[in-house]
């Protein structure tokens, strides 16, 4: 058997990942929702370039701030990714976490506040919110800049993520 000038023996090597021993397939094909959703993401994305040609343009980058892109750019991004019944919600600005302060002057003696970020999505519980993730914005992209924000969102990273096993493990 030839299926695109392969072999059978070559056709079996590229689709072994996806059947398992007894010969089901382990890939699902995306539920309906999954699909929606994507389209949903689609025409957000082909919006936003339709719309903000000024900003997006590389010419105009003396012209606008890192606030632009995150308000104009990122957050209709993430709020069509994240859209779900109003669990998640975002903060923008230069922000930090209450517990990311306590652990940081608790690290470092110096410490007044917390590691702030540009964007932080967010998770409402009935008592509190918790991080998602952070995203930090930036308009210069100098080496050293993006090695220390990339440090900072690690350490964000790790932050919320023992937030999150802390909050689950109550």
């Amino acid at each position: 058997m030839k299926f695109l000038d392969c072999t059978g023996d070559e056709l079996e090597q590229v689709s072994r990942p996806l059947v398992d021993k007894q010969r089901h397939k382990q890939y699902q094909l995306p539920s309906w929702w999954i699909k929606q959703r994507l389209l949903v993401v689609l025409a957000e994305l082909i919006k936003i370039i339709d719309t903000n040609v000024f900003l997006l343009d590389p010419g105009n980058t003396t012209r606008v701030t890192e606030y632009d892109f995150i308000l104009q750019i990122w957050a209709p991004i993430l709020k069509s990714l994240n859209n779900i019944h109003g669990v998640l919600h975002m903060k923008t600005g230069e922000s930090s976490p209450a517990q990311n302060i306590v652990d940081r002057k608790r690290s470092y003696s110096d410490a007044r506040v917390g590691f702030k970020v540009s964007l932080r999505l967010l998770f409402n519980s009935r008592q509190n919110e918790h991080d998602a993730f952070a995203l930090e914005a930036a308009k210069a992209g100098d080496p050293f800049k993006l090695c220390h924000d990339i440090c900072k969102l690690m350490r964000e990273a790790k932050d919320n993520l023992d937030a999150t096993l802390q909050h689950i493990l109550k």
